[in-house]
């Protein structure tokens, strides 16, 4: 994570990924502004698309859409026969 903050700033001169992750860690602004008025009367209701522009919904999306699935066992590791016994 650092090294992200860090290519970001020697590539590009900002801090958005800083403040992004600071943001999150720190709950943001709405977390602060939050009062028992401010509750929508249906919490499941979403909030005029903000979830769909949220960047922890993209972020997350890319991360997880990057990981390979595989189905069934796994492989066996070099030098070993399918029960994993050492191939001498």
């Amino acid at each position: 994570m650092l090294a992200i903050g860090i290519v970001e700033k020697v590539a590009f001169n900002t801090s958005h990924f800083g403040a992004m992750l600071g943001n999150r860690m720190g709950g943001g602004a709405e977390a602060a502004a939050f009062t028992a008025s401010s509750v929508a009367m249906d919490p499941l209701t979403p909030h005029s698309g903000q979830f769909l522009i949220s960047p922890g919904l993209w972020i997350g999306l890319a991360i997880t859409s990057g990981i390979p699935r595989r189905s069934g066992p796994p492989a066996p590791l070099p030098g070993t026969d399918l029960t994993g016994h050492l191939i001498r």
